[in-house]
């Protein structure tokens, strides 16, 4: 098979079924599409649905990785690996900080509004006892 990872998924669909010994038609029949449909897989003219993609990798006996060329990220290596980790490892320090000034920003924010209203309340209660006082003893302005 040449260089995997510079095949098309056509190409690979085109490999394992001829590693199977199978023709377009066959493999269209084992999974209940057209020859056509098969052709145009392996022409890179079209894309095989999920439940095809999945039903072709149990075919032939490989990962759906395998059969799309989902490559794992390649380890780093030396002091650029090391350099990588150590700045992953600051990820959950910052998200917890970031969390914690989210809640206190969210704690001033109240804080502030309930200050607001204690004295919004403190001015209506002076506001009542000056009206209670007015109707107890009217005319004293």
């Amino acid at each position: 098979m040449k260089g995997a990872s510079t095949m098309t998924l056509g190409q690979r669909i085109q490999y394992h079924r001829t590693k199977l010994g199978l023709s377009q038609e066959g493999l269209g029949e084992k999974l209940g599409v057209t020859r056509q449909a098969v052709s145009k897989w392996e022409a890179d003219g079209a894309v095989p649905d999920t439940d095809k993609l999945i039903a072709l990798s149990k075919l032939f006996s490989i990962s759906l990785n395998e059969l799309l060329q989902v490559e794992e990220p390649e380890k780093k290596s030396g002091a650029e690996g090391s350099s990588q980790k150590k700045r992953r490892a600051w990820i959950p320090a910052l998200c917890l900080a970031a969390f914690i000034l989210g809640i206190s920003a969210f704690a001033v924010t109240i804080g502030k509004g309930m200050g607001a209203l204690h004295d919004e309340l403190v001015r209506l209660e002076n506001r009542v006892a000056v009206l209670e006082e007015e109707v107890a003893h009217p005319g004293l302005d």
